[in-house]
């Protein structure tokens, strides 16, 4: 980015706020930026945070906000009771999609371990498991685009279809005009 190279997206610990971060996220990583979360346990908002507990609290705050994945990561194992195995399953599948969009491979290596740390399962399995599920969205984003593509030559057709039509009934009505001597 032109002004930033990091953001702190900074929101209240409920839904709408969680919500919002998980909107904010992919857009300002498609812009370049890296993304820190900080979520308010205190506040409802920066601006009640800093009146009440002043702005040097806020900076130390801020300095020690988390990795977005880190906190998509937290997200996830928080919805899920660990301790009962189909669920850890399902928690570890859903934590691997977050890794699956991530290329540097010192970075999935980093978040493997953690992973495999927080749920006591190897980072093995984690890495063999992760790499199915970057084959199954390849094939899954591979067909959206077949089938967008497919869509695109459809309405296309349509188009020529319908302009190919009328011509024809232009051309009907053109015959015709001429044929009375107009």
């Amino acid at each position: 980015s032109k002004y930033t190279e990091q953001v702190v997206l900074i929101y209240d610990g409920d839904t709408a706020g969680q919500n919002a971060t998980k909107r904010a996220i992919p857009i300002l990583e498609k812009a370049g930026l890296q993304v820190k979360v900080l979520q308010l346990q205190d506040a409802k908002d920066p601006d009640e945070f800093i009146k009440t507990q002043g702005a040097q609290k806020f900076a130390a705050l801020i300095s020690g906000s988390i990795n977005h994945i880190d906190y998509r990561l937290d997200e996830v194992k928080r919805k899920y009771n660990t301790d009962i195995d189909n669920e850890r399953v399902t928690c570890v599948n859903e934590m691997l999609l977050i890794l699956a969009d991530l290329s540097n491979k010192v970075e999935i290596e980093i978040y493997i371990d953690k992973i495999s740390k927080m749920l006591n399962v190897s980072n093995e399995s984690l890495s063999a498991e992760l790499s199915s599920v970057k084959k199954r969205l390849y094939k899954a984003r591979e067909n959206k685009n077949k089938k967008e593509e497919l869509e695109k030559y459809k309405t296309g057709f349509m188009r020529v279809s319908e302009l190919a039509s009328k011509s024809t009934a232009l051309d009907k009505e053109v015959k015709s005009v001429h044929a009375l001597g107009v």
